[in-house]
C-alpha cells in the first residue's frame, strides 16, 4: 500500500459507498465539475 494513512480496507469502503447510489449520487471526474457548476458574474 503506497499511502496507508489515506486508505480504507475494501469492505469499509464498500459499506461507506453503498448508500450513495440509491441517494442519486454519482462520481464525476474533476475535469467535468464545470459542467455542474453555474457561472458566477465576475
Amino acid at each position: 500500500m503506497l499511502h496507508p494513512w489515506v486508505s480504507s480496507d475494501p469492505a469499509t469502503f464498500a459499506s461507506s459507498m453503498a448508500p450513495l447510489q440509491p441517494a442519486g449520487c454519482r462520481v464525476i471526474a474533476r475535469r467535468e465539475v464545470g459542467k455542474f457548476l453555474k457561472a458566477q458574474p465576475p
